[in-house]
């Protein structure tokens, strides 16, 4: 990592001292920085690339400052919302068809994919996705091909794709990643091919998934990119496969990386995650802290922070006897995943919600758990429909 680190430096260095700057080198730069998580160099990016676009008239630099702009402050939160993402992805993507600018559409493409992502909006996530892939293609843009394909997966993995259907798509990735030499992306889709087997109750498949991801890893060396991107896409492995004390110090890692970059929007869902593991070994105040800080620091249209600091309130206050208290904050999860498309985030909440509910003896704690087993079915999540159908079977 630092050795990558003192490339960037001297890079930056040479394109400093360059007296003109194509628009390919500017973005291959302003990637590596992103990988880096270097948004003050981003930032400076950004500004110079606004400068050119005013000096020259070439409206490409406008494009891209824009799109640099919002993946930086979509980074911070909370002030910058998920609507502001979807809006400044689309006005790139209006410019770029104006301009005929194919790799800068790509990449509006791709930011309309995380808006779409992030809103809870998978299923148009998707469809977004795979034409950012396409625009990246006919741009020749490898990079940007790997992106698009990575936050379709995400959606695919999360969304209402069932689990088979994304596992083929991991498969087919899995394959392109190894055709082009992309060893980041080969990490990565193991991790996503571990988090589906675990749905389908396939440990060892899992097992086996999490070992090739790290022997990438290890190949490459140590990456703060690579180690976020396990964090988020390993966190369910990791739990239903035993590996509690490794999930929380990949957590708190994160954690320290996204507050030293100056990601405070990330950070809270990472915030998330954690006061979730926490809850589920009982250490309710030490989750309770992180459920307030992940809440403090997120944008108040991102569902996935809300519904999952939602459910790690309403676990605590059922466990300090609060049951009225622990209910409210159950319907509420309920209320706002029903508005995603998030299958398994919302038969959690329901979860979540029979266990409230059948925590005050009530006979319709039931109907919530048969809600939440159809969900994880229809995602084809094995693992977690047979955890509420359980449930349901006790509560009756």
């Amino acid at each position: 990592m630092e050795a990558v680190k003192s490339l960037m430096s001297r890079a930056k260095q040479l394109y400093e001292a360059a007296g003109t700057k194509p628009l390919e080198v500017m973005t291959a730069l302003g990637d590596a920085l992103i990988d880096l998580r270097d948004m003050s160099g981003c930032e400076q990016l950004a500004r110079e690339s606004e400068e050119i676009s005013r000096r020259s008239g070439d409206r490409r630099f406008e494009a891209y400052a824009r799109w640099l702009r919002s993946s930086i402050e979509g980074r911070k939160g909370p002030d910058y919302t998920t609507a502001d993402i979807i809006s400044e992805a689309e006005a790139v993507i209006e410019l770029c068809n104006q301009i005929g600018d194919e790799a800068g559409r790509a990449r509006g493409l791709s930011s309309l994919t995380w808006g779409y992502v992030t809103a809870g909006m998978n299923a148009l996530a998707v469809e977004s996705g795979r034409a950012a892939r396409d625009a990246a293609r006919q741009a020749g843009s490898a990079h940007d091909e790997a992106w698009s394909r990575e936050i379709t997966l995400d959606a695919m993995v999360i969304g209402p794709t069932p689990a088979s259907e994304a596992l083929a798509e991991v498969q087919e990735s899995l394959r392109w990643a190894e055709e082009v030499s992309n060893r980041r992306m080969e990490a990565v889709w193991y991790y996503k091919r571990a988090e589906l087997e675990v749905m389908s109750g396939r440990m060892r498949a899992a097992r086996d998934s999490l070992s090739a991801g790290q022997a990438v890893v290890d190949d490459l060396g140590p990456s703060d990119s690579l180690m976020v991107a396990r964090c988020f896409d390993a966190f369910d492995t990791y739990i239903h496969l035993g590996m509690t004390e490794l999930a929380e110090i990949e957590l708190a890692r994160c954690d320290r990386v996204f507050i030293e970059a100056n990601e405070a929007s990330i950070a809270a869902s990472v915030k998330a995650r954690w006061a979730e593991l926490l809850v589920s070994l009982g250490r309710y105040e030490h989750a309770e802290a992180l459920t307030e800080a992940s809440e403090r620091a997120t944008s108040f249209d991102d569902p996935d922070v809300h519904i999952r600091c939602r459910i790690n309130r309403a676990r605590i206050e059922r466990q300090h006897g609060h049951h009225g208290r622990a209910e409210e904050f159950a319907v509420d999860a309920c209320a706002r995943a029903d508005m995603t498309d998030w299958l398994n985030l919302r038969g959690q909440a329901r979860l979540c919600l029979g266990e409230a509910l059948a925590a005050q003896g009530r006979e319709d704690a039931h109907r919530e758990f048969v809600r939440a087993r159809e969900l994880f079915e229809q995602k084809e999540n094995s693992l977690l429909a047979g955890i509420a159908s359980r449930r349901a079977r006790a509560g009756r």
